[in-house]
């Protein structure tokens, strides 16, 4: 466009700078408009399903409320498919359902029983066990045997597992395992399924016990006598563990887990005297202890705990292996759980007491002075391990101490010791872990920050 008068040029200039502008505060608009539709989209969208998940987790839970319905609960593929864990705000929540996400992969068998069967699972990544009826076990055979059918029978056997999941649910306590969620979908015949989803943990028995370092055993053994202690105040009276046995509890990140809930008393014995309210030898001695009041006996859920917990739990856990300085305060009190004749908080700051004992004298071994040591700073010493009989790791010698000074007389009163690495990562009791050599060569010798390497220079 030809712009002869200069006035009337700048006009025409200004006149397209106009629209230039006004165009892009139109465009500016638009994309402002169309960002906060798209994010009112998405948060409704979240909030959604949100609310869906949390109505279908009450219709559940209504639902557990009516049992026991002798109609079970079935659709075990799609279960297996559709539930996911959620996580909201960095933080895993129990909204478990049916009609949850799709990535819950089930792999193999851990354990069964009469009634229940349990398997290993994964989801997004993460652990977790998944227990459900056991269909092939001997509460369903003896149930078909009397001519009941099969949906019948599997609800029946699933009552158990119905009460489980209210316990869970109830009792909150990081020595009980926790529960992610269930599931409960109706179905017909054998599509029928009542299944439930907890964390994962390692089985205990008494082989597992001793490949663990005691120190490791003192920290399971203090989270029992927390669990009795909680037990003994729950939430919903005193709890009796009807058949305490170490079958029952799990190992979960270090930490003891009771993994079986569904024989747990949550009333005390009926009586009409106090000869009825015996506990178990030698803890009979504890009976006047247990008295009939109002036709029940009261203190005795807790008490028959402790019993059971002394030759059961806390002696696998703790006699193994003690420290020489610890052995009489672990015989004291495996046999003041046995005489159950105090209570399970004054027993439960007894055994804590352990715990100061062992971080104060640790394995009561005192260096004589005839070896000394030559430290090789942010250093350490790949391989040349051994087995030491306190280790807490296979195939190595790896100790927590105090200090340099108690490794150097655990070093010196260990024939195959010829030196060790002091390293500055600590213990769950706060104490240095400490790796023991059975031989020093130093052309292997590796750089490593913050640890040291000790070696002996005098002959034993």
């Amino acid at each position: 466009m030809a712009c002869t008068p200069a006035r009337s040029c700048r006009l025409q200039v200004a006149r397209c700078v106009h629209v230039v502008r006004a165009s892009h505060l139109t465009a500016f608009v638009v994309a402002y408009v169309l960002v906060f539709l798209v994010a009112n989209v998405v948060v409704l969208k979240a909030y959604w399903e949100q609310r869906q998940r949390e109505l279908e987790e009450q219709r559940q839970w209504r639902q557990l409320s009516g049992q026991p319905a002798r109609r079970p609960l079935g659709g075990a593929d799609a279960f297996l498919q559709r539930l996911q864990n959620s996580v909201s705000g960095g933080r895993q929540r129990a909204v478990f359902t049916c009609a949850d996400f799709p990535t819950l992969e089930v792999g193999r068998r851990l354990g069964f029983g009469w009634s229940k069967e349990v398997f290993a699972a994964t989801y997004g990544g993460r652990t977790a066990a998944v227990k459900t009826v056991n269909v092939e076990g001997r509460d369903m055979r003896e149930c078909r045997l009397t001519g009941a059918n099969y949906t019948d029978c599997y609800g029946r056997t699933a009552e158990k597992m119905y009460r489980e999941v209210r316990l869970l649910h109830q009792l909150r306590h990081p020595n009980i395992i926790q529960l992610y969620g269930f599931c409960m979908s109706l179905g017909r015949g054998e599509s029928s399924v009542v299944a439930m989803v907890t964390e994962l943990g390692e089985p205990l028995h008494q082989l597992a016990l001793l490949q663990r370092s005691w120190e490791q055993r003192l920290r399971l053994a203090l989270d029992a006598a927390d669990l009795l202690q909680y037990l003994a105040t729950s939430p919903l009276g005193p709890a009796g563990l009807a058949d305490l046995r170490l079958e029952q509890f799990l190992a979960a990140d270090g930490r003891l887990k009771l993994a079986d809930l569904d024989d747990l008393q949550l009333e005390e014995p009926r009586c009409r005297s106090a000869e009825q309210c015996l506990l178990p030898s030698p803890a009979a001695a504890a009976a006047p202890l247990v008295r009939c009041t109002a036709g029940r006996c009261q203190g005795y859920n807790a008490r028959r705990n402790q019993a059971l917990a002394a030759p059961r739990l806390l002696a696998p856990l703790l006699e193994q292996g003690a420290p020489a300085p610890l052995n009489a305060s672990v015989a004291a009190l495996v046999a003041g759980y046995a005489a159950a004749d105090r209570s399970a908080a004054e027993m439960r700051s007894r055994a804590h007491r352990l715990l100061e004992l062992f971080q104060r004298h640790g394995y009561g071994v005192t260096d004589s002075g005839s070896a000394e040591y030559e430290p090789v700073y942010n250093a350490t010493l790949p391989g040349h391990n051994y087995r030491c009989s306190l280790s807490s790791e296979l195939g190595r010698c790896s100790l927590s101490v105090s200090g340099q000074r108690e490794a150097s007389a655990l070093c010196s009163a260990d024939r195959r010791c010829e030196g060790y690495v002091l390293t500055n990562r600590t213990t769950w009791t706060g104490r240095l872990m400490t790796h023991f050599k059975t031989r020093i060569v130093t052309g292997e010798v590796r750089p490593e920050l913050n640890s040291t390497l000790y070696i002996r220079q005098t002959a034993r």
